[in-house]
């Protein structure tokens, strides 16, 4: 629905909605990393870890990473390459 809504200023100020999309799905992707995230508790049950043991892993893995994957992607599309 935000999307749809902001759809229009994106376009009337140029701005691809490709590029906003890749972002999106990029930012949006650490918000199953919460710790009380269904999946998450899941996987810590059936690896037998708490949330203690494996945060850390998950935290570089899920929310490092991507963040800085975004840091590289948004200039990128800023200078035209995507």
């Amino acid at each position: 629905a935000a999307f749809a809504a902001l759809k229009d200023t994106f376009v009337s100020m140029g701005i691809s909605l490709d590029h906003v999309h890749r972002v999106a799905v990029i930012a949006s992707g650490t918000l199953d990393t919460l710790p009380h995230q269904g999946a998450q508790i899941t996987l810590l049950n059936i690896c037998g870890m708490t949330h203690k043991e494996a945060y850390f892993d998950i935290a570089v893995t899920q929310i490092i990473i991507p963040f800085i994957a975004l840091g590289v992607v948004i200039p990128i599309m800023s200078m035209g390459v995507f």
